[in-house]
């Protein structure tokens, strides 16, 4: 063992290993490490797929060590690896631990940088998979409870002392402003600390190095997002500048590019956007990289491909997990305005609209529903003046001071019917006044809402004025007066 561990890398190439890279090497070399990896990952059925031990003598340690060139298992402890070596001409093996590459003619290890990254790549995608599987099944390890004795207790209230964490491993880091780039670095600070996109960019659900997007050259706005989370939570004090961010941005929105002042909102909305979307594009490309592998057309569902390979595929999530509709992945590609996507961006800030019509001449409604990302607030509540709001003005109270303006103001006024005038019933199929109301039918996890501060003037004016009335926020915010069951009970 200690030999082992004195042991020193060849730094030079190595000729034989070369050689089995110009060959079928590198997919040979991959699918030992799918085995090996899912081996230590405790994915492989042992009932199913056998347990590698040595082919002499059957020990499970020892310097258990993989033939790059044949199937055979052997051990260095009892130079059973070495005697197979000598009688078949085989050069080269791997360390089934440390995933080391062992030389016979070298008589060492050797390294190689593209062989090492296969390495991490299948190590990582084997402890997502296993990840994965533990959260569906929910497992618990179980571990003996302990109640402390009251001397005990007194002795824990006594030295007990409250840790509190460093504020710089909170994500509280200030972003330079890269030029008029404000309205970019108050939508990341939001990001930032959203609990649903911290934990999952946190917990390594995308990884920039191993993102298909990135390996072809192509932008990544999650992989952007990932280094956002690094560099907020490492520690450093000195500011953050996103200049990657930004450039991504640049080159994935044409309307946002440039050093001019842009809209918060709209580049809020181009960013889930994009986030979302190359999400999709992430999974499609390991679907089109999974039927190359098996020789299957791309197209086809997950359900009706076969494949011969006895190697788990940890490059996509089990399928058990992904028919739970709980289950959060990033990468199930659907179309940008679908609700029913399972994406991190949709589980965060997808919500349901509805919006009932009642003809008034019938009587009789209708019901739409449409999905958002956030809602668009006009200021003022329900019983506001319409024609002092287009002039910029708004509601005093008796003493001249402008009367305040809260949320649920103005979540009341979005909620409120509508007069339509001329709406052609689909029912009775005449034009009548009809009503509108909106409200909410489903709420997201984090709702987002954009308050509408600028007015046009009038309808044949292209001038408008921004509304600087203040908006108050409650610390708590209760919706349940503004979701669809509630309307139509009170209705």
């Amino acid at each position: 063992m200690e030999q082992l561990l004195r042991r020193p890398m060849q730094p030079r190439p190595c000729p034989e290993l070369e050689e089995f890279k110009r060959g079928n090497g590198m997919e040979t070399f991959r699918d030992m490490q799918n085995f090996v990896q899912s081996y230590r990952a405790g994915i492989l059925d042992p009932t199913k797929v056998p347990i590698p031990t040595c082919f002499e003598c059957n020990t499970e340690t020892g310097s258990l060590h993989m033939c790059l060139q044949c199937i055979y298992v052997g051990c260095r402890k009892s130079s059973h690896l070495r005697t197979h070596f000598q009688k078949t001409g085989h050069v080269l093996a791997v360390d089934m631990v440390t995933d080391e590459i062992y030389c016979a003619k070298c008589n060492n290890y050797v390294f190689d940088a593209t062989l090492a990254s296969i390495s991490a790549e299948e190590r990582h995608n084997a402890q997502l998979y296993r990840a994965a599987v533990d959260a569906r099944q929910n497992v618990v390890q179980k571990v003996a409870s302990w109640k402390p004795t009251p001397e005990e207790a007194q002795i824990i209230h006594q030295k007990a002392k409250p840790v509190r964490t460093p504020t710089h491993l909170l994500g509280l880091r200030g972003l330079n402003n890269l030029g008029a780039t404000c309205f970019m670095n108050v939508i990341l600070q939001s990001f930032v600390h959203n609990p649903l996109l911290r934990g999952f960019f946190l917990s390594d659900r995308h990884n920039r190095t191993f993102c298909e997007l990135s390996k072809q050259k192509k932008h990544c706005l999650p992989c952007e997002m990932d280094m956002l989370f690094d560099s907020m939570f490492s520690g450093e004090y000195i500011p953050f500048s996103p200049h990657h961010f930004l450039f991504t941005t640049w080159k994935c929105s044409d309307h946002l590019a440039g050093y001019d002042q842009q809209d918060a909102h709209e580049f809020f909305i181009a960013s889930v956007d994009r986030i979302h979307s190359h999400c999709a594009d992430v999974r499609k490309l390991r679907q089109q990289a999974k039927a190359q592998l098996n020789g299957t057309n791309p197209n086809q569902s997950s359900s009706s491909t076969s494949s011969s390979s006895n190697f788990v595929d940890l490059t996509t999530t089990p399928d058990s997990v992904k028919k739970d509709p709980d289950a959060m992945d990033v990468d199930t590609p659907v179309a940008s305005g679908d609700a029913n996507c399972s994406c991190i961006i949709h589980k965060s800030f997808s919500g349901l609209l509805r919006s009932d019509v009642v003809c008034q001449a019938c009587k009789k409604g209708s019901t739409a529903y449409d999905p958002f990302f956030d809602i668009s607030l006009d200021i003022g509540g329900p019983e506001s003046d319409s024609t002092s709001k287009a002039n910029g003005n708004h509601p005093s109270t008796a003493g001249g001071a402008e009367a305040p303006v809260t949320l649920l103001d103005c979540l009341r006024k979005f909620t409120q019917p509508e007069s339509l005038e001329n709406f052609r019933c689909q029912n009775c199929n005449e034009k009548s006044t009809s009503t509108k109301q909106l409200s909410m039918n489903k709420l997201p996890v984090v709702i987002c809402f954009h308050l509408k501060r600028f007015k046009q003037l009038s309808l044949i004016s292209s001038h408008s004025t921004k509304i600087d009335t203040y908006v108050e926020f409650p610390q708590t915010l209760d919706m349940s007066p503004f979701l669809s069951a509630s309307m139509v009970e009170s209705n």
